[in-house]
């Protein structure tokens, strides 16, 4: 009888013993649950502005671009210094009025 409370006291702390070493290890699991699902939130939020950053860097490209292409066709004009400054303003605006018509278009 003494022998059979000794194992059931025994089997009692076993048990105890592992429920809490079980636990620990989910305490140690949704800590580290967290700490890596902040981490994502922080990484996520630095993605979205690299992506912000990398659109507005192709549209400054895509403006350079344009620029380029207007003074190659305004020094490809023979003409005086004032035709070639009346021909780049003009092709400004027409760029300007291209890209408002492009922003009109993209809402």
């Amino acid at each position: 009888m003494i022998i059979i409370k000794y194992l059931s006291l025994y089997t009692l702390f076993f048990v105890e013993d592992f429920i809490n070493k079980i636990e620990k290890k989910i305490a140690l699991l949704i800590e580290k649950y967290t700490s890596v699902k902040d981490e994502k939130i922080i990484l996520e939020r630095k993605n979205n502005e690299l992506v912000v950053e990398l659109e507005q860097k192709a549209k400054q490209i895509k403006n350079l671009e344009d620029r380029i292409k207007i003074m190659k066709i305004s020094k490809s004009v023979d003409s005086s210094k004032e035709d070639v400054h009346k021909t780049k303003h003009k092709i400004n605006e027409y760029v300007r009025e291209i890209d408002k018509c492009l922003v009109l278009l993209s809402k």
